[in-house]
């Protein structure tokens, strides 16, 4: 089990919800800085799926900011 922190970034008019993965999590998911993963809620379980976008599919996909 590991235990996360989440914190914001950003500027004053505009800040994000993050959650911080640990190095060995992203390690074992293939987790790498600009992938694109699907979320998943259930119940109060967060799932993280990582995509194998080619560059067609991933220009498609338009971003979502959850507030």
């Amino acid at each position: 089990m590991k235990i996360v922190r989440i914190g914001r970034v950003g500027s004053a008019n505009h800040q994000t919800l993050m959650i911080y993965i640990p190095k060995a999590i992203k390690e074992v998911l293939g987790l790498r800085k600009g992938m694109y993963v699907k979320l998943t809620a259930e119940g109060k379980r967060l799932l993280i799926e990582p995509l194998e976008l080619d560059e067609t599919e991933a220009s498609s996909i338009k971003p979502v900011d959850i507030k």
